[in-house]
């Protein structure tokens, strides 16, 4: 058994494997052997050749190679270490753990280039239950050669799995947690590839903590992370911290409900390499307001100014500016659509502290939104502006710390004005639930050579004359990007740009529905895909366009966005629809991506989101009316 990190030296007890049998790869249909774990298991030296049957994986959405399975066998919970870190490996392989050998979303484990010889090898380290795995050797792109596939084990902790979590409370603080013995890295937040041990923590309503975790013994060296999860099977943080090296990490929770609230936490250091012991307590008290994130006050624009405190902040910033000498106070400011909002922060008379002012889009989000602002004296007021340009107002969360000393009182207000120029949409915008329609039947739409990152289809005709802006499009081009161009004829050039800009903007592309732009591109040919379907009779038909099973360029193959735009005949009426959103992180939800309308001109539109987290959610659609009746 090897207690050490995953890239520390390793011995093969087995000595070398034996001489490889070259046959043809045939993926998940027919595993290559066995593996069984813990135990001793010799290195198995392979190859891969012939076609791929698994074309994506979660750390590599580009797994074109032919690949090679073996069956694992966990026989009781253990860490598990599975490489192809030796010369002897000659291409470029992402090696995976899944459930089910053929469906990504089981994944458990996945690398690409995290051994010692980035170009070939790859290293999982992470624990698991006993049970039935499919260990997978592919090729990045269409890479394929030989390999050394070495499994070995180490010990773990019963909490290095979230079902297993050790309970955390107040009272009973736990000691001499041994970081080396942790399980998988995050997937929902800080997710550095560094091992994680789980707690449970249950808060009383109505009231906050502190989580702390100290690294303990003789100068740690290293720097802890905290995160809270609504659960084992969340997708994303409720919040997070960062120590600095050798010291805490505090995290600051807070439960306003009337009942008591479960919290899952986890426990890990920013480098997977790193060794060491830390203890991990909670101290509650009962909610104090502005204290902590979840207990932000409201900021009414136009009233008078509140008053608060930097010392009544429980923990120092963590999502920007995080070296400022004081504790961070929370408050909420809705920005109304169109408008800007100035908030500005100026310590009481005879304060010589410098405040800073900082926005986030929520509780969970990890970095701020925007750069925050600065008072440019000692003593001086911090003014933030937050503009919304969209037709949706918009609720932040805005704190204030001193970047010298503790603070102390200061004065908070807030006023909104319309941004300059005055925003003019063409169509009036109403939320309403989302409800895709089922497609399966249409037309599929494609490029001649299929979709590729960064293609559009070409002009098409429409099954009837949409008034579009009150001009009527009688054809329609699909980007790989999230947006449909409407056309008057099959005259045109159809934009396949992938950086998206606010709306309207005069430059190409122009005349488009935007469900989604954003740098997207598919998973693989097979998965990814745009249907058309008219459905209903005339004169009450509407046209389907929807983008089935698409990633972000950046995202992990396991990713899916799903969703539609549609038309209606004779009213003219526009609805973005979201099917799918999987993982729901900020770049699925529009940190990166513009949605709305804009006409052939460039200088008319509708702004419906732009670059901002949780502009678009499956329970939410948006319909676009015209300003009048179509004829």
């Amino acid at each position: 058994m090897d207690a050490g990190p995953a890239d520390a030296p390793r011995t093969d007890a087995a000595g070398d494997a034996a001489v490889p049998a070259d046959v043809q790869s045939v993926g998940c249909a027919m595993p290559l052997g066995s593996i069984t774990l813990p135990g001793t298991v010799a290195p198995i030296n392979g190859i891969t050749r012939g076609a791929s049957t698994i074309a994506s994986s979660t750390c590599q959405p580009n797994t074109g190679g032919a690949e090679n399975v073996y069956r694992l066998t966990v026989t009781s919970t253990t860490g598990v270490i599975i490489d192809t870190d030796n010369p002897a490996t000659t291409f470029d392989t992402v090696l995976s753990i899944r459930r089910t050998c053929g469906d990504v979303a089981t994944s458990v484990a996945c690398d690409d280039d995290g051994g010692s010889t980035p170009g070939n090898s790859s290293v999982v380290r992470t624990a698991l239950a006993p049970g039935d795995y499919s260990v997978i050797v592919d090729g990045f792109s269409s890479n394929a050669g030989s390999y050394v596939l070495r499994a070995r084990t180490y010990e773990v902790s019963a909490n290095a799995l979230c079902a297993s979590a050790t309970p955390l409370t107040a009272a009973a603080p736990v000691t001499a947690q041994d970081i080396t013995r942790s399980g998988g890295p995050s997937t929902t937040c800080v997710t550095n590839g560094a091992g994680q041990l789980f707690y449970s923590f249950t808060l009383p309503a109505n009231s906050q903590a502190t989580i702390r975790a100290t690294p303990t013994g003789t100068t740690p060296a290293w720097t802890p992370v905290v995160r809270a999860l609504d659960s084992c099977a969340a997708t994303t943080c409720v919040a997070n911290a960062t120590g600095t090296s050798g010291a805490v990490a505090t995290l600051a929770l807070a439960n306003t409900s009337a009942a008591p609230r479960t919290f899952t936490l986890s426990v890990s250091a920013t480098s997977a390499t790193a060794t060491g012991t830390f203890d991990l307590s909670a101290a509650v008290t009962t909610v104090v307001p502005t204290s902590v994130c979840d207990a932000a006050a409201v900021l009414v624009n136009g009233a008078t100014a509140v008053t608060g405190n930097t010392t009544t902040g429980t923990a120092r910033a963590t999502r920007c500016n995080t070296t400022d000498a004081s504790n961070e106070v929370f408050y909420s400011v809705t920005v109304p659509a169109g408008q800007r909002v100035s908030v500005r922060a100026q310590p009481q008379s005879g304060g010589t502290w410098r405040p800073r002012v900082r926005a986030a889009v929520n509780c969970a989000a990890t970095t701020c939104q925007g750069t925050p602002a600065l008072a440019t004296t000692d003593g001086g007021e911090a003014a933030l502006n937050l503009d919304n340009p969209t037709q949706i107002p918009r609720t932040l969360i805005v704190s204030v710390t001193a970047t010298t000393g503790t603070g102390g009182a200061f004065t908070l207000a807030s006023t909104a004005a319309p941004l300059s120029p005055a925003r003019t949409p063409y169509y009036t915008l109403s939320p309403i639930t989302g409800a895709c329609d089922d497609v399966a039947s249409g037309a599929t739409v494609a490029p001649t050579g299929g979709w590729t990152d960064d293609s559009t289809s070409a002009i098409a005709a429409l099954p009837w004359t949409f008034q579009f802006f009150a001009t009527p499009a009688t054809h329609f081009s699909v980007a790989s990007n999230g947006f449909a161009q409407l056309w008057p004829s099959m005259t045109g050039t159809p934009s396949d740009e992938f950086g998206n800009v606010t709306i309207p903007t005069a430059g190409v592309p122009n005349n488009f529905v935007a469900p989604f732009w954003d740098d997207l591109s598919p998973v693989n040919a097979a998965t990814s895909l745009v249907r058309t379907l008219s459905i209903g009779v005339a004169p009450a038909r509407r046209f389907v366009i929807e983008w089935t099973n698409w990633q972000s360029v950046s995202g992990a193959s396991s990713e899916r966005l799903t969703f539609q735009a549609k038309l209606f005949e004779t009213t003219g009426v526009i609805e973005l629809h979201y099917c799918t959103i999987n993982p729901v992180n900020v770049r699925n939800t529009g940190s990166l991506a513009t949605v709305g309308v804009e006409d052939s001109t460039g200088m008319r539109g509708n702004l419906v989101g732009f670059e901002f987290p949780g502009s678009v959610a499956t329970a939410t659609a948006f319909r676009l009316t015209p300003p009048t009746p179509v004829p």
